[in-house]
């Protein structure tokens, strides 16, 4: 599917625009500089590493699944991808009996994670994750402040790499309602890691759990250095069936079909559990399908373009557990074809987790077929 005439027109003009002021050997680019070219190109396709610096202390999470190591960088690498997405907990870092000091063990395993990754030549997006607790305290002044603080020496302590090589990412989905009070939390974020890490991008995004819909509700920040994400799960009773986190009720879908309608789930309600035949009834009559899809995507595009930003899909996939390889093959393919027809770049979440590029332990992985097939990769041998 081609996107609509006006946005073809203004797409091109905004990335036009913005890879003029930014080309190759130029200095880095600063708080008054768009992103560099480099770092936009890095974005075009991606992989998050989910949990690696967030959960460590969560149970049944075995390291050889989850951590990676020089060789699932090379893979990555070999599948085409141009950069990695890294969630980082505070929780992990900060040393408990001293507030805003970072432990010197910790922070030595991020900077080698960091390093592993840039030595195949990936662009690294270390992205804030705190606790859900911790962000939906960010009404309060001191946990607000805390986060500042921690920021700043985070930031100092990463300055050194390259910013054509590594993207802060100020908060993953801030869990607050308010959209106006969440871009002021952004603003004060993205303040603190200037302070410590003044020419490197900076990556930002809307309310709650950053869809497209709280995308379209941000203004813009006057930082310029800015990357403006969003999550893209339509829809979720889809991407998300068999998850055992979040609404209970997902726990009770399963090979739901993709594209929906009223005949493709037919055969499948008598079957459903009890609880869920309304929901997977309603998913047929929405229709969802790749002109749906793409509607949603259309709205992000025309937001970056009529306010002149980058934006970056920086999350999209869907829960390979309860769902049937062939739907999620179809949803990936026309996802990360209707993001890439509208030059949306893209990192897929995740890696090794439930929504898995591979499967398997560090040094044996194997790749999932319909993640590489549905995302357009190039295969490894």
């Amino acid at each position: 599917m081609t996107p609509p005439a006006t946005l073809r027109c203004l797409l091109p003009l905004c990335l036009a625009a913005l890879l003029a002021a930014c080309g190759l050997g130029t200095p880095p680019a600063a708080a008054d500089a768009p992103p560099s070219a480099e770092v936009l190109r890095a974005l075009t396709r991606g992989v998050n590493l989910s949990t690696w610096f967030t959960d460590r202390d969560a149970p049944n999470i075995r390291p050889q699944r989850w951590f990676a190591d020089t060789s699932d960088f090379q893979l990555i690498r070999r599948l085409g991808l141009r950069h990695v997405r890294i969630p980082v907990s505070p929780a992990f870092l900060e040393d408990p009996a001293q507030a805003a000091t970072l432990r010197p063990d910790r922070l030595a395993e991020l900077r080698q994670a960091v390093a592993q990754a840039q030595s195949e030549n990936l662009l690294v997006i270390i992205a804030l994750q705190p606790s859900s607790a911790i962000k939906q305290r960010l009404t309060d002044e001191r946990t607000l402040a805390a986060l500042e603080a921690f920021w700043r020496a985070l930031a100092q302590a990463l300055a050194a790499a390259p910013p054509q090589l590594l993207v802060f990412e100020a908060l993953n989905e801030p869990e607050l309602e308010d959209a106006k009070h969440s871009q002021q939390v952004m603003q004060r974020l993205v303040t603190a890691i200037r302070d410590g890490a003044p020419k490197h991008s900076i990556v930002v995004a809307g309310h709650k759990f950053s869809g497209v819909e709280e995308l379209v509700a941000m203004q813009p920040l006057p930082d310029r250095n800015l990357i403006y994400a969003f999550h893209f799960y339509e829809p979720h009773n889809f991407t998300h069936q068999g998850a055992s986190w979040g609404w209970p009720l997902w726990a009770k879908f399963a090979n739901w079909p993709y594209p929906s309608s009223p005949e493709a789930v037919a055969p499948l309600l008598e079957a459903a559990d009890p609880e869920a035949r309304e929901h997977l009834a309603w998913y047929g009559e929405q229709r969802w399908n790749r002109a749906k899809l793409g509607e949603w995507l259309d709205r992000a595009g025309l937001w970056a373009a009529r306010n002149e930003v980058p934006i970056w899909c920086n999350e999209f996939g869907a829960v390979r557990d309860a769902m049937r390889p062939e739907a999620r093959r179809a949803w990936l393919t026309d996802a990360h074809e209707l993001l890439e027809a509208r030059r949306i770049p893209w990192s897929h979440w995740d890696y090794a987790g439930h929504f898995g590029l591979v499967s398997g332990d560090r040094g044996s992985r194997s790749l999932d077929p319909d993640a590489v097939a549905g995302l357009g990769l190039s295969g490894a041998r």
